[in-house]
Parts: C-alpha cells; sequence; structure tokens
C-alpha cells in the first residue's frame, strides 16, 4: 500500500482524464476521500452542478462562491430541487417554496459567470411569479439549457413565464410536467405572443402530462429542434406528437423514441397511428435513430421491423436499438427475425448506414432476472452486421433496484 501514490503518480494523465470523465456525482465525493492530490479535482467536479433545495443550503453555497474565484468558475449548473413529500393541492402554490427559490436565483445569480444549465426538481404548486422572473433575468442570458423534471406548475401561463425568461435556451427538457386538470395554455392570448423559440436545438419529453398541449404551445413558438427524444408517448398522444414531427419537418436529424403503446394491440387504429408517427418523422435529414424497447420479447415489439421498415428512404447513419435482455431466445422470434431481413436487403442502408448498435441495460435487482452482459448474443445473432463492420455490441452500466 505505501506504493500506491508512486504507482498511481506513473499512470498518464490522459487515462486519469478519461476515468474521471466518467464518475458521478456519489463517486465524486468517494474521489475526494481517497487521497489528497485528487481532493481538488474532485471538489472542482462536485461543485460543477450543486444542490440547492432550501434557504439553508443558499447560505451555505454563498459565502464560498462570494470568496472563491476557483468555486465560481467551477459550476457549470445549479439544480434547484424542492420537496417531493409535499402534496398539498396544485392550485395553492407553496410560497415558503417560492421565497427561497427566488433568494437563490437573486443571491448566486452574480456569482455564477460560467453557469449554463438550470435544473428544477420536484416542485409541487409552485407559483412562479413576477418577482422569480426578475431574479431569472440576469442568470438567464447565460443559460442555454432549461431542465423541468417531476414538477407540478400552479398554472400552465407559469411554464410560459419559466421558458420565456430564459432567452437563449437551446436544450430543453420536461419530465412528467403537471398542471391543474381543468387548465390548458392559452392560445394566441398570451403575453409572449411574437416571441419564438427557434433557437432550441434539443427537446427531450418524458411521460409528461399532457403531450398534446406541449405539442401544440411548442409548434405555435416556431420550436423545430434537430434532436428530439419522445419517451411514453401513449395511444392517445402519438397522433399528436406526429403532427408536431410533422411540424418540424426537414429540420428533424436525430430521434430518439420508446412508446408506451398497447403493445399487445395491433388493431387497426393503433397500426395507424404508428405508420402516421413514422411517416412525420422520417425524413430525408433524419440521420440518426434510437427505439428504446421496453419488452425486447415477440409480443411487445412487433412495431420494430414496422418502423425499421418504414426507414428507408432515410438516410439513416447510426440505429441504435437500447433493450433490457432476459434470454437470448428473443431473436428467434418473428418480430427480430424480420429486422435482421430488414438489415440484410435494404439498399438505401448500404450505401448510408455507419453503424447499428445494440445496448443492453443490465438490472440489478433479484426480483427482475436479465443477463449482465448480453455482447455475445448481440454479436451472434447479428453476425452480418459484423462482418460488415457495422455492429457495435454495448453494455451499459447496471441500475441497481436492490430495496428500491
Amino acid at each position: 500500500m505505501s506504493r500506491l501514490p508512486e504507482i498511481l503518480a506513473a499512470f498518464p494523465d490522459e487515462l486519469y482524464d478519461d476515468v474521471f470523465s466518467r464518475l458521478n456525482q456519489t463517486e465524486w465525493q468517494r474521489m475526494a476521500l481517497v487521497c489528497k492530490a485528487w481532493l481538488p479535482e474532485a471538489n472542482r467536479n462536485l461543485w460543477r452542478y450543486p444542490i440547492i433545495s432550501n434557504c439553508d443550503s443558499v447560505q451555505k453555497i454563498l459565502p464560498i462562491l462570494q470568496s472563491s474565484a476557483s468555486h465560481r468558475d467551477a459550476v457549470r449548473g445549479i439544480r434547484i430541487r424542492g420537496n417531493a413529500a409535499d402534496r398539498r393541492p396544485m392550485t395553492e402554490g407553496t410560497p415558503e417554496a417560492t421565497e427561497w427559490v427566488k433568494l437563490a436565483l437573486m443571491e448566486l445569480s452574480p456569482y455564477l459567470p460560467n453557469v449554463i444549465s438550470l435544473t428544477l426538481e420536484t416542485w409541487n404548486g409552485v407559483t412562479f411569479c413576477d418577482h422569480m422572473v426578475g431574479a431569472l433575468r440576469d442568470l438567464g442570458r447565460r443559460v442555454t439549457e432549461l431542465h423541468i423534471s417531476y414538477c407540478t406548475f400552479a398554472h400552465p401561463g407559469n411554464i410560459e413565464d419559466l421558458i420565456f425568461s430564459l432567452p437563449n435556451l437551446t436544450v430543453l427538457r420536461l419530465d412528467a410536467v403537471r398542471w391543474p386538470d381543468n387548465l390548458g395554455f392559452s392560445s394566441g392570448k398570451s403575453k409572449y405572443t411574437g416571441r419564438s423559440l427557434k433557437n432550441v436545438k434539443s427537446l427531450i419529453m418524458r411521460g409528461t402530462y399532457d403531450y398534446a398541449s406541449l405539442f401544440c404551445w411548442l409548434a405555435g413558438y416556431q420550436c423545430r429542434p434537430a434532436r428530439v427524444q419522445l419517451f411514453y408517448v401513449d395511444d392517445a398522444n402519438i397522433q399528436i406528437a406526429a403532427k408536431y414531427l410533422e411540424f418540424i419537418g426537414s429540420r428533424l436529424e436525430v430521434l430518439d423514441f420508446k412508446p408506451a403503446l398497447r403493445l399487445t394491440d395491433r388493431s387497426i387504429d393503433v397500426v395507424n397511428m404508428v405508420d402516421d408517427f413514422l411517416r412525420s418523422s422520417l425524413n430525408n435529414r433524419l440521420r440518426a435513430l434510437t427505439l428504446r424497447i421496453h419488452d425486447a420479447n415477440e409480443w411487445a415489439v412487433w412495431w420494430v421491423p414496422r418502423i425499421l421498415d418504414n426507414a428507408h428512404s432515410a438516410p439513416l447513419e447510426e440505429i441504435t436499438f437500447h433493450m433490457t435482455l432476459s434470454n437470448g431466445r428473443i431473436f428467434e422470434t418473428e418480430p427480430w427475425i424480420n429486422v435482421r431481413h430488414i438489415f440484410n436487403s435494404s439498399q438505401q442502408w448500404h450505401r448510408t448506414l455507419k453503424k447499428v448498435r445494440f445496448v443492453h441495460q443490465p438490472v440489478q435487482d433479484t426480483q427482475y432476472r436479465c443477463l449482465q452482459d448480453a455482447r455475445d448474443i448481440f454479436r451472434y445473432y447479428f453476425d452480418s452486421l459484423q462482418q460488415r463492420g457495422l455492429l457495435e455490441a454495448v453494455n451499459a452500466e447496471p441500475i441497481n433496484l436492490e430495496g428500491a
């Protein structure tokens, strides 16, 4: 053990950079305790995305930012995290939460010269009032990425206030965003009429409460991103999603799609909805397509070959399948046989396709049986892609569900 520092010092800097770039916040906390040599780098990375959850956390972080230029320069994003346990009615709002969020924005903004990302997490009923809009004016000029996750707004107009207080947004992420059932986005009466979201290049929407209203709202403000990620789009929303993708048109270059359809239902209505979605999304500029598969078994993936069969006209360079496998025999079923046939027969893709990536997501849970490594299975069943130099088999980092 006494030679450990000497051995570590012999490693090239490039190796350290590669390893360090893969660490998350929890791992950086552990790194900070390993040795003094790693402490500065660990501290710098821990300060990249500080979490603000109440007035006390604001008061703890503020004096450090005021006195340390290195800490100020390190911050790239602020995560404002509310109280997920607060379940009071949506329309009441939470005045005390609104107050400390306003305090955080106003007090910290002058000491965040390099911040580019703002994340709001687990708010329930917070009203985004005029005072908070004002608090964002200075910070908003620097922020290019907005992430809203598991937030309930007292009114959909509060979402407008938040988004339009950040005029330079290029990335917009909406995860499980909610508002009261009886309230919808105003049509043509907004105080932001004439504004646009044309600078947004990347849109991520996951499990949003009302896709239809948001898609119409985004189209109304000319939001045509080149990269779109849509997760958990169900039967009720896939048609409006298709219309929105049609509105984006040939600007769409990257599509990442995970449906929440009635996957066992192959009725003509569901099939037609999938086909409408395909016709809207597969254009002459789409170069990357990711299909995230909740269940890779035969009964649940009938839509996968249908998407690929319709994608021949798109100049795809990369196709990614993301799934969790329990065994390899599923690739002997009809849908996956059709997938292999499509890859072997498509003349269009022979000219444009550069990579087909299969990603297996292991899950560590005694109640959820899955393979821990599926790379050899991908290589066996998609050998023709490997022989053509197109196949990339990937094992993602395991998700630990034990005790969850």
